[in-house]
Parts: structure tokens; C-alpha cells; sequence
């Protein structure tokens, strides 16, 4: 269930959020919680802020990484990988969240199937569950769903 060499077990959290790093970018270097301009993302985004927990961002390219660094746009997305490339980026994230994680409860995963499908054998291993609220949904029934648990969303829609 909870596997780790590394963690410091005193330190815990009840849950962390790991949220996809999807849709269309900024053409400029930006924090990554506001490099993602779609409305899946910003809605995504509202319901990870609105949590209480801490949580970190899913890219294709950086890894794990935490909202407030600034990175730069990029091309690779997880939906389009092949398998092989899928399996690397999800060995890579998962050594890097054994590595960096506190101790949870729960790992939240807010993020579409090619994410959850490569991730899920790693985070598994890391916490006593991994919640995916928008598994076999399709992306505009998991914007309803974020609309539905977001308290107080406020963002315009393009």
C-alpha cells in the first residue's frame, strides 16, 4: 500500500492533488497554473484550488511540478505518446512522486485516461487510495462534473 525508501514519514498530508497539465498554452515561459488556457484546465484548476490539500501539476514534458514554477510552453502531450513513451514518462513521474511525496491518505488524480491508465500502477503504491473522479467520463462530461464541485466558479468560458 504505502511504499517509500526516501519519504520522511513524520511528514503527511491527508490528500494531494495531481492535476493534468492539458490543453492549449501560452506562447510564453508563465507559471505553470496558468500556462494551460482551456476551459478543461481552468475549470480543473478552480476545483484543485478550491481543495484543501496541497497539489502539483502532471506535464508531458517537466514531470511533477509545482503551480508556481514558471516554465516554457512545449508540444509533447500524454494523449498522443505511443505506449513505450507512455510507460517511460509514467516510470519517470512515479520515481519522482516516490521521491518527493509526502506520506497521503489519498492521491486525487484529475486527469484523462492515457494519464490515469500509465500512472495508476505507480500511485498506487504511494497512498491508501487513488481517487480519479473523472475516470470514464468524456472531457465535456468531466467539465460538468468540475462545474458541479468547484464552490464559487467564477471563471468566463471563450
Amino acid at each position: 500500500m504505502i511504499e517509500s525508501e526516501a519519504r520522511d514519514p513524520e511528514i503527511k498530508a491527508k490528500k494531494i492533488l495531481l492535476l493534468a497539465l492539458a490543453g492549449a498554452q501560452l506562447r510564453r515561459p508563465a507559471p505553470a497554473r496558468e500556462l494551460c488556457t482551456s476551459t478543461w484546465f481552468r475549470l480543473a484548476r478552480a476545483y484543485a484550488e478550491s481543495q484543501d490539500c496541497p497539489w502539483l501539476l502532471l506535464s508531458a514534458k517537466y514531470g511533477l511540478v509545482n503551480p508556481a514554477d514558471t516554465i516554457s510552453p512545449y508540444l509533447l502531450d500524454v494523449t498522443t505518446m505511443g505506449v513505450r513513451q507512455r510507460a517511460s514518462w509514467a516510470r519517470r513521474v512515479g520515481d519522482e512522486a516516490r521521491r518527493t511525496l509526502p506520506y497521503s491518505e489519498q492521491l486525487v488524480l484529475v486527469a484523462g485516461m492515457r494519464y490515469s491508465e500509465c500512472l495508476l500502477p505507480y500511485l498506487s503504491k504511494l497512498t491508501q487510495q487513488v481517487y480519479q473522479p473523472l475516470a470514464g467520463l468524456s472531457v465535456g462530461h468531466q467539465c460538468g462534473w468540475l462545474r458541479c464541485h468547484t464552490p464559487c466558479w467564477h471563471v468566463t468560458e471563450d
